[in-house]
């Protein structure tokens, strides 16, 4: 995750749904976490993280800096995403 967000480009949809399966399955492997809480989460993420793939692809030619603090901004709502989940 955090080398896609420091190097983004367009990633094949299995890369980024092996990323969510992973986070998924270490949160189901803690035991500490409703599956039902963990599943939605897991599509809200998927979702983020689709949505951007998407943008990349279409935009690839103009990527700049601008995209990297984007990106930074996306990544956080990830974190909070996972926040309800994970907490520090």
């Amino acid at each position: 995750m955090l080398h896609w967000a420091q190097n983004p480009r367009p990633l094949p949809e299995s890369s980024i749904s092996r990323f969510v399966a992973t986070v998924k399955s270490g949160l189901q492997c803690e035991g500490a976490h409703p599956r039902q809480l963990i599943l939605q989460q897991g599509e809200k993420i998927l979702t983020v993280l689709q949505k951007w793939n998407q943008w990349l692809a279409a935009e690839q030619r103009k990527i700049c800096s601008v995209l990297v603090v984007g990106y930074g901004l996306q990544l956080m709502e990830v974190i909070d995403l996972l926040a309800p989940i994970c907490p520090a």
